[in-house]
């Protein structure tokens, strides 16, 4: 079998090939960069790496299976085909509606889930703190935590942001999904106890909850927009309101899949066409991404989280890599300088 998964480099598409690798013996499986070179790193799940243009619907008949695992390679996608099948699942290209975070949050409002207090500019905004993120889903704004005007990105980034009410509780609350025409087939919701970046990011220590005060604003949500496909949606739960805060939907393979592929069988069954669950994984530890908060940090999460199940062993060095690469090219000054005194 030939699969081409896009975007190698992400975190979901390293342990969807480790699974294939896994459970197919003789897989060839390609890991195809979009309109970028191929990375320096070679991962011993991906038979090769290539670069392609961004006409990606070119390569679906070379392949078996061609999967989209971020946010840039999903929209790509869906925006030269009418969707995209994974055995009994199909990704429907009008799931792109929710790649407009502002437009998400409005519908969300209007159906009466909570939502933050969202501002389109950063005139607009009233109180500090903030928290500013990519008005579009995938775009390359950053996001943070501003507790003032002067914590605030540049004027450069200010067209890309949207800025939302930051609200101070711990954790994440996240449901994976998939659903057919807004009905939720399946789900699995998880905690995000830790993530990468703190602020908002990538989940780096994530459990398996049960919910359903959440999977009711989930359900509502994804019905309204008659979603068909599997996705991430975010929430925080808000101790003032007493409820979760509807964040956003993500229409894409998440970081974290590794819990859902483990731990929920029809998810696997209907995307993959088998049980790909081991032994229930009630907590998981993402080492790579743990590392990244910093050798301390990490040691005191792994005595802390001791129980849970560790993954990403793999991608460690390729983090520690990765990490002292940005170091090497963020120097601007030599070690030494050599001083110039007049008299």
């Amino acid at each position: 079998m030939k699969i081409l998964i896009l975007e190698p480099n992400l975190d979901q598409a390293g342990t969807l090939a480790r699974y294939f690798k896994k459970n197919h013996h003789g897989t060839h499986i390609t890991g195809g960069f979009i309109g970028q070179k191929p990375r320096f790193w070679r991962s011993r799940f991906f038979d090769e790496l290539l670069e392609l243009d961004a006409v990606i619907s070119k390569k679906l008949g070379e392949y078996e299976l061609v999967i989209p695992t971020g946010s840039r390679s999903t929209r790509q996608l869906l925006e030269q085909q009418a969707g995209v099948k994974l055995g009994d699942a199909y990704l429907d290209s009008k799931v792109l509606y929710v790649y407009d975070k502002i437009k998400m949050v409005e519908l969300a409002s209007q159906l009466k889930i909570p939502v933050p207090k969202t501002y389109r500019s950063r005139e607009e905004i009233v109180t500090f703190p903030v928290f500013y993120k990519p008005s579009v889903e995938g775009g390359a704004a950053p996001r943070g935590v501003a507790r003032c005007a002067a914590e605030l990105p540049t004027m450069a980034h200010s067209d890309c942001l949207i800025y939302q009410e930051y609200i101070d509780t711990p954790g994440t609350y996240a449901m994976g999904f998939l659903a057919n025409k807004g009905e939720v087939v399946t789900r699995t919701i998880q905690l995000e106890h830790l993530s990468y970046p703190e602020t908002g990011g990538s989940g780096v220590v994530v459990e398996e909850i049960e919910c359903e005060q959440l999977s009711r604003h989930a359900d509502q949500l994804l019905r309204a927009i008659a979603y068909s496909g599997w996705g991430l949606i975010e929430f925080k739960y808000c101790s003032v309101r007493d409820d979760f805060v509807f964040m956003e939907v993500n229409a894409k393979f998440w970081a974290s899949l590794e819990l859902m592929l483990r731990n929920n069988h029809e998810f696997t069954t209907r995307l993959f066409g088998e049980n790909w669950n081991t032994a229930t994984n009630q907590c998981m530890v993402f080492l790579n991404r743990l590392l990244r908060l910093g050798i301390c940090r990490f040691v005191l999460e792994l005595v802390r989280h001791r129980r849970c199940t560790w993954v990403n062993r793999e991608r460690i060095l390729r983090t520690v890599l990765t990490n002292f690469s940005k170091r090497i090219r963020n120097l601007r000054n030599p070690i030494f300088k050599i001083k110039h005194i007049t008299k």
